[in-house]
C-alpha cells in the first residue's frame, strides 16, 4: 500500500539532524552578531540554549562530529560555560558573610537575619556541605575564613539574637 503511493523508505533522520543542527547553527551566529557572545539563557530562547549546552556536553564528552566542531571553533565558539548567576550570587553571598563577620564577630548569621537573606543561605551551605553536595572550591573558600559548619547550639543562637537586639537599640 505504501509502495502505491511512493514511499520513501530511506531514513531521513541523519538529513533532518544535520539541517536541524545547521539551522540552530545559524541562529547561534545571529545571537551572537546582536549580543556579543554565545551565553544563549533559557529565557531568550530555550531551545536554542538547549542546543548550546549540548553541543559543550557532547564536545566535552568527546560525541560531537570534528565537522561540528570545526564549525564552531571557526565561529570562536566559547567550550566554557559561563558563571551562571546563581554563581555570581553565591559570591556576592559570600562577600556578605564576610562583611558581617567584621560587623558581628563570627560566622553565626541567625536564620530570621532579615537582612538580605544572609541566615538561609548560610543554613543552605551548611546543609548542602553535609549532603556532599557543595563544591570543594566553595568548601575551601569557607574553610579559608574559617567558617564553623557546625551550626550554633539553641542558647548560643538565643544569646546571639539578644546581642544583635542590643546593637540596634
Amino acid at each position: 500500500m505504501l509502495n502505491d503511493i511512493s514511499f520513501d523508505w530511506t531514513a531521513p533522520t541523519a538529513t533532518r539532524k544535520e539541517s536541524t543542527w545547521s539551522d540552530k547553527f545559524e541562529q547561534l551566529k545571529l545571537y551572537k552578531s546582536k549580543h556579543g557572545d554565545y551565553n544563549v539563557s533559557y529565557t531568550y530562547d530555550k531551545k536554542l540554549a538547549n542546543w548550546v549546552q549540548r553541543q559543550r556536553s557532547q564536545y566535552k564528552h568527546s560525541k560531537l562530529s570534528d565537522d561540528h566542531i570545526e564549525m564552531l571553533n571557526d565561529i570562536k565558539f566559547n567550550w566554557m560555560v559561563p558563571i551562571q548567576q546563581k554563581d555570581i550570587t553565591w559570591y556576592d553571598k559570600f562577600e556578605e558573610l564576610r562583611h558581617y563577620k567584621s560587623k558581628h564577630g563570627d560566622y553565626n548569621v541567625p536564620s530570621r537575619y532579615k537582612e538580605n537573606q544572609l541566615g538561609s543561605w548560610v543554613h543552605r551551605q551548611r546543609y548542602h556541605y553535609k549532603l556532599s553536595k557543595l563544591s570543594e572550591e566553595r568548601i575551601n573558600m569557607l574553610n579559608d575564613i574559617g567558617f564553623n559548619w557546625t551550626a550554633p547550639t539553641k542558647e548560643q543562637r538565643t544569646e546571639k539574637i539578644k546581642i544583635l537586639r542590643s546593637q540596634l537599640e
